[in-house]
């Protein structure tokens, strides 16, 4: 269920839809307007890996698959998704991977879960050191599942 926030007034989740909250008002859970500066400043702000990455899946030149950048699904802003396979890919510092989960983290995976996006994850180097093999594990999810429509 949704309520508006003391403070500000806009409207926040009371619990997630998989506790048997709301979507949104209007069943939306895509790039919710509430989160349109955050996704710019993140665009604007991106790691050069996270750039790297984005020349190659624009514009369809991975495998003719649409990838967005700095997508919102609910609350949570995937750096990269793909919405046909329903693919989202994080790239990450090394602390990221070299320490315990935290429980944000753990609650953003059970959302994604719930929303049947896979979400792949690597590491900044490999954008850098890997990028072929990166690219070809991208594209065995592909054929992980079948192709759908773009939501």
């Amino acid at each position: 269920m949704r309520e508006r926030c003391t403070c500000c007034g806009r409207w926040i989740w009371g619990s997630p839809p998989w506790q048997g909250g709301d979507l949104g008002e209007d069943g939306r859970i895509n790039n919710l307007p509430h989160l349109r500066d955050k996704r710019r400043a993140l665009r604007n702000s991106a790691s050069p890996a996270k750039v790297v990455l984005w020349k190659t899946l624009q514009q369809r030149k991975l495998q003719g698959r649409k990838f967005r950048r700095q997508h919102s699904i609910g609350e949570y802003i995937l750096d990269f998704y793909c919405p046909a396979e329903r693919i989202g890919i994080e790239i990450h510092g090394a602390e990221y991977f070299h320490s315990p989960p935290s429980p944000e983290n753990m609650l953003r995976d059970e959302f994604f879960d719930w929303a049947g996006i896979s979400v792949l994850r690597f590491e900044e180097k490999w954008v850098w050191l890997y990028k072929d093999e990166l690219l070809n594990l991208i594209i065995r999810e592909f054929r992980r599942h079948p192709p759908r429509p773009p939501a």
